[in-house]
């Protein structure tokens, strides 16, 4: 017989004193997730409350008060972890800090969801598979579009640009891909990983000199408003349409994948990097900068020639984006499926390929 009890734990010292008294549960198998989460829980941002127990039958000797809410159990007893191993963890380092006086957290005002089952040794497998292979986490870009500044940096800046062009009411926020009904034109994921991964060049967020908290940098967020606004003007491809226009696009061009987006995001930072090298010169020569790359967008919109080297004739010419460019082919962006089909391989040696060759186009 299973049977699972749900009660709500006001405050974890006890829990603790319990985590101490068996040392032979199997608590802390991963040092720095347990670390990081107990950081999160000293400062207030761990929010998942949830704690998972099995007392194996003849392994675990308790006594449930019902009307005081309070579980005790014999210090010869066991207690499993089927799942949260991670939270356990972080809950014991940040009630040891406490204990030593490291620490102004007060364990007495955090609540904890507790469940506990009684099951067998198979009966526990069995529940570890549900949780931690039968159960799915949630999207990427839901996971990021949730986060708050504190969790996700790129994330905080992404949701200030989603209300402008081009991504304004054409970003998915729920799932991970965009399926051929959608009409965004990007992931919420893409477009935080492409600030993300161009931090070390444009950071998403300042300190704020009054209250020393961070905020989104609003020399970033305008810097990439204003690069997107361009970008999407000469390239109306990746502005919000109709789906028949985008379904269109998706089948004749490269210039909305996600592929693209990175290169955009990449050759932003570039940008802006070489810009704020030329102000500390003086104004006049971040102004030839910003000359420079506006012509180099602007060539975007120009045909593509493709020269075979060798022989120094012109191969193919057309839009630089066209899937009929064959250099997309012949340098794996696009392979062919089991079905005939092609794809589009969004790897780290496509994606450098990708930027290189835009990069070229433009000219910079």
């Amino acid at each position: 017989m299973t049977r699972k009890t749900n009660s709500r734990i006001a405050g974890f010292t006890y829990l603790f004193y319990i985590a101490v008294a068996f040392p032979s549960m199997v608590l802390f198998d991963r040092a720095t997730s347990g670390e990081g989460m107990a950081a999160k829980l000293e400062n207030g941002t761990l929010f998942g409350d949830h704690l998972t127990w099995n007392l194996r039958p003849l392994e675990a000797h308790w006594f449930y008060d019902a009307q005081a809410h309070r579980l005790w159990l014999d210090r010869s007893s066991k207690i499993y972890l089927p799942d949260s191993h991670h939270r356990h963890r972080a809950i014991y380092l940040v009630c040891e800090k406490v204990a030593k006086g490291g620490s102004l957290f007060r364990p007495d005002q955090k609540i904890l969801t507790l469940n506990i089952f009684r099951m067998s040794v198979e009966g526990e497998k069995a529940l570890f598979h549900e949780f931690n292979v039968e159960g799915k986490k949630a999207d990427k870009t839901r996971g990021y579009y949730v986060a708050p500044l504190e969790e996700d940096e790129a994330s905080a800046l992404g949701r200030q640009l989603e209300g402008f062009a081009p991504f304004r009411s054409n970003v998915e926020t729920v799932r991970n891909r965009l399926s051929k009904n959608s009409t965004a034109v990007i992931t919420f994921a893409t477009l935080r990983d492409g600030i993300a991964e161009n931090a070390a060049k444009i950071s998403p967020t300042k300190v704020d000199p009054a209250t020393s908290k961070k905020e989104v940098s609003t020399t970033a967020f305008e810097f990439y408003r204003d690069w997107f606004e361009r970008l999407s003007a000469i390239r109306p491809e990746l502005r919000a349409m109709a789906l028949a226009e985008r379904r269109t696009v998706r089948e004749e061009l490269l210039v909305d994948q996600a592929i693209t987006w990175r290169a955009y995001f990449r050759l932003a930072a570039d940008y802006f990097d070489e810009r704020q090298k030329a102000a500390r010169k003086g104004l006049d020569k971040a102004a030839d900068v910003d000359a420079k790359w506006d012509g180099a967008l602007r060539r975007l919109a120009e045909d593509y020639v493709y020269v075979d080297e060798k022989p120094g004739e012109k191969k193919w010419e057309g839009d630089l984006f066209s899937r009929a460019n064959p250099l997309w082919k012949a340098k794996s962006v696009m392979t062919p499926t089991k079905k005939g089909k092609l794809q589009v391989n969004n790897t780290r040696d496509t994606r450098e390929f990708v930027y290189a060759l835009v990069k070229q186009h433009m000219g910079v």
